[in-house]
C-alpha cells in the first residue's frame, strides 16, 4: 500500500515485484519502497529549492502570474519540469530587466551631472524617493541599490520617466541659453558694441547670460523704445482697418508683452506690421467699403432717432431739404454698398483662393445674419427702391408704422 501511495505521488505506474519464495518477495518489496522514498525526497528537495529560487525572483520582478501554478505543490516529474521552465524564463526576464536597469541608471548619471545645478525641486523630491546616489555610481550600477533588488516594471518606467524629465530640463536649458546667445549678439550687432567673443551653450552659463542680456536690453530699450511704441501704434491702427479680431491681437501681444523692448520683439512686430500692410493694400477697397457701410448705418441709425423729435421742424429749410434727401437715398445706398461688397469679396476669394475675413469669422457670411436680422422702420425710410442687385440680397423685414424703431442696422 505504501509503495502504491509513493507510485501515486511520483506519478509513476506501479512496479512487480517477484521471487523464489515469500521471503525473497518481501525482501524485494521493501527495496521498492526504498527506491521510492528516496525518489520522493529528492523531488520534495528539488521542488523546494525551485520555490525558493521562485520566492526570490518574484520579490525581485514583482509577480504573482505563477502563483496558482506553483501552489498545486506537485512531485509529478511534468509539473516540476514545467516548473524549470518557468524558473528559466524568469531568470531570463530578470537578466533583461538588469541590463535596462543599467543602461537607465547610466544614463540617468549621465544627465544628471549635466543638470545637477538647475534641478527642479519635483526632480530632486523624486531623486531622494528612489534613494540613488548618482554621483557615487560603482562600475556595476546595480550594486546601488537596495537589497533586495527591485526590478519590477513600475521601478523601471518611473527611473525612466525620471531620467526623460531631466533630459528635458537640460535640451529646455540649452534652449534657453541658444535663445539668450542670440539676442545677446543681435543687442551687440544693433548697439555696435561689443566684440566677437565666442559664448558656451552649456546651461550652467545661463544665469550669467541672463545678467548680460538685460542690461544689454536696458541700453537697446532706451534708445528704441521711442521707435517700438510708433511701430505698436501703427499696428493697432491697421489692425483697426484690417478688423482684426481681439483674440487675434491679443495673442500677438502675449508674444511680446514679456519683453516688448528687445530685438525679439521688434523682430515680431515689424513681421506683424509687414503682414498687415500687405493683407489691407490687396483688400484696402473692401475695407473701406465695409467702414463706409458702417457709417450708414451708423448715421440712419442717428437719423431715426433724431426723426420722431417735432423740434426738428423748426430748422432752416435747407438743413431740412437736405435731411429728406437722406431719407429717400440711405437705404438705396445702402443695398447699392452692400450689393458691391460682395461682389468684390467674391472677386477676392477667387483670385486669392481664401475666404475673407473680419473680426474672426467670414465677412460674407456675418453680412448675411445683420441683413437678415434688420429692421427697417418704413414711416422714417423710403423703402422703395428698383436697384437689382448683380448678386442675390438676403430677405428684408420691414416694420409698419407703428413698430418700435430700428433695433439693429
Amino acid at each position: 500500500m505504501e509503495v502504491k501511495n509513493l507510485c501515486i505521488q511520483l506519478d509513476i505506474d506501479s512496479p512487480t515485484v517477484e521471487g523464489d519464495n515469500l521471503n525473497q518477495i518481501l525482501h524485494n518489496w521493501l527495496q521498492k519502497r526504498t527506491e521510492l522514498d528516496t525518489e520522493v525526497q529528492q523531488r520534495i528537495l528539488l521542488v523546494s529549492r525551485y520555490k525558493q529560487e521562485y520566492e526570490t525572483l518574484q520579490s525581485e520582478l514583482h509577480i504573482q502570474e505563477y502563483d496558482s501554478f506553483i501552489s498545486q505543490n506537485s512531485l509529478k516529474l511534468s509539473w516540476i519540469d514545467e516548473f524549470k521552465q518557468i524558473l528559466n524564463k524568469l531568470y531570463e526576464e530578470r537578466e533583461s530587466r538588469m541590463c535596462e536597469l543599467r543602461q537607465t541608471i547610466r544614463s540617468l548619471e549621465h544627465n544628471y551631472l549635466k543638470c545637477k545645478d538647475f534641478l527642479t525641486d519635483l526632480i530632486l523630491m523624486k531623486l531622494e524617493q528612489i534613494n540613488i546616489d548618482l554621483l557615487m555610481i560603482p562600475p556595476d550600477p546595480i550594486e546601488i541599490l537596495q537589497k533586495p533588488l527591485s526590478l519590477s516594471t513600475d521601478f523601471l518606467l518611473e527611473l525612466k520617466h525620471l531620467n526623460s524629465s531631466i533630459t528635458n530640463l537640460y535640451e529646455t536649458k540649452v534652449n534657453e541659453v541658444c535663445q539668450c546667445i542670440s539676442e545677446i549678439k543681435l543687442l551687440w550687432n544693433d548697439l555696435q558694441i561689443g566684440d566677437e567673443v565666442e559664448l558656451n551653450e552649456d546651461p550652467s552659463f545661463l544665469e550669467q547670460y541672463e545678467i548680460i542680456r538685460d542690461g544689454l536690453r536696458t541700453q537697446w530699450s532706451i534708445k528704441m523704445k521711442e521707435k517700438i511704441d510708433l511701430y505698436v501704434t501703427e499696428i493697432k491702427d491697421l489692425w483697426n482697418k484690417c478688423m482684426i479680431s481681439e483674440i487675434q491681437q491679443q495673442t500677438f501681444l502675449d508674444q511680446i508683452q514679456d519683453d516688448i523692448y528687445s530685438p525679439r520683439s521688434e523682430s515680431l512686430i515689424l513681421k506683424e506690421l509687414e503682414q498687415l500692410k500687405n493683407c489691407y493694400k490687396s483688400c484696402q477697397e473692401i475695407f473701406q467699403l465695409i467702414q463706409s457701410r458702417k457709417e450708414l448705418l451708423q448715421k440712419m441709425k442717428e437719423f431715426e432717432s433724431k426723426a420722431s423729435d417735432p423740434k426738428r421742424l423748426f430748422q432752416p429749410s435747407f438743413q431740412l431739404i437736405e435731411e429728406e434727401k437722406f431719407r429717400k437715398s440711405c437705404y438705396p445706398t445702402l443695398l447699392k454698398l452692400e450689393n458691391t461688397i460682395r461682389d468684390k469679396i467674391y472677386d477676392f476669394e477667387k483670385d486669392s483662393n481664401s475666404i475673407f475675413s473680419c473680426d474672426g469669422e467670414p465677412y460674407l457670411n456675418k453680412l448675411e445674419t445683420d441683413i437678415s436680422n434688420r429692421f427697417i422702420n418704413e414711416s422714417v425710410f423710403s423703402l422703395s427702391c428698383k436697384l437689382t442687385p448683380r448678386k442675390e440680397i438676403s430677405g428684408l423685414k420691414a416694420r409698419s408704422p407703428k413698430t418700435p424703431r430700428m433695433k439693429s442696422l
